[in-house]
């Protein structure tokens, strides 16, 4: 009787300390995703100027986290449990980053009309800090707000140079390091820059049109590798409801999480080869 409540004890000690172990990875994790990952995701949308409250980012996640585990849960069980919980982390970051491309894609659209004020207002005999104006001014969103950052550093003391790599660094585009080294070499060593600026923006232009009809010609390319990762999983899905008993043996299994490993491999590589594929630089 002893020799038993010692064995009961003893497991009842291990689950507690387990239990704890657990309670304190997960509040670690929780943490650290909290703090780096989401706090790291907001800043970079604050700096691109999109207005999201720090909180509603939280519940966002919060609210990502927990539908994308019900919906794996409901479907696969407990491994649908674990790719939902990885989807629904992944989830915010990847929010972000589309946010942020969507904007510097709307940039790089708005920025030959910039140019072309620039050199209309260098034309007219304004400096270059007139003409950053006149698109802070004049221009939509997001490009004036970033000239506008660009004139409020400058009007604070800092080197118009340096606040046009700020924005440089900001955007991270080729486009914009035409112009910051166009800025650069007007200021520097002279020249005619409302010139230079328009012909960059033909430039451009033309860059964008042959870009458009690239993008038109493998859309289908592209719809194509998306499909080829979602296809699998919803046909998976499927079958799982459908027959889960024999689905069973895929999650239960050894031999079917390699199966299901080499299939996930497979799919990846596909999907980034047609990707390598269709993303042609112009």
């Amino acid at each position: 009787m002893n020799a038993f409540l010692t064995i009961i004890m003893t497991a009842g000690v291990a689950a507690a300390v387990a239990g704890i172990t657990l309670a304190i990875l997960i509040f670690i994790g929780l943490r650290f995703y909290g703090r780096r990952v989401l706090t790291a995701s907001h800043d970079i949308m604050r700096n691109s100027f999109i207005a999201i409250e720090f909180r509603t980012f939280v519940l966002m996640a919060v609210g990502s986290v927990a539908c994308f585990t019900a919906i794996g849960y409901l479907s696969m069980g407990v491994p649908g449990t674990v790719i939902g919980l990885i989807v629904g982390f992944l989830a915010p970051p990847l929010f972000q980053r589309r946010l942020v491309m969507k904007r510097e894609a709307e940039f790089i659209y708005q920025l030959p009309d910039a140019l072309r004020t620039m050199a209309g207002s260098l034309k007219s005999g304004g400096n270059i800090v007139r003409a950053l104006e006149q698109v802070a001014q004049r221009q939509p969103k997001p490009i004036c707000q970033e000239f506008q950052l660009v004139l409020q550093q400058y009007q604070l003391g800092r080197d118009l140079d340096d606040a046009m790599g700020d924005l440089d660094r900001r955007m991270k585009c080729d486009e914009l390091k035409l112009l910051t080294a166009a800025i650069a070499l007007s200021r520097n060593v002279g020249g005619n820059l409302s010139d230079s600026l328009e012909a960059l923006a033909q430039t451009l232009q033309s860059k964008a049109k042959v870009e458009g009809k690239i993008r038109s010609m493998t859309a289908t390319g592209r719809a194509q590798s998306w499909v080829m990762v979602g296809l699998p999983v919803l046909v998976g899905v499927a079958l799982n409801m459908q027959e889960p008993e024999a689905m069973s043996h895929l999650f239960n299994e050894i031999y079917g999480w390699l199966t299901l490993l080499v299939a996930a491999i497979l799919i990846v590589i596909a999907f980034l080869v047609i990707r390598k594929i269709v993303n042609i630089d112009v």
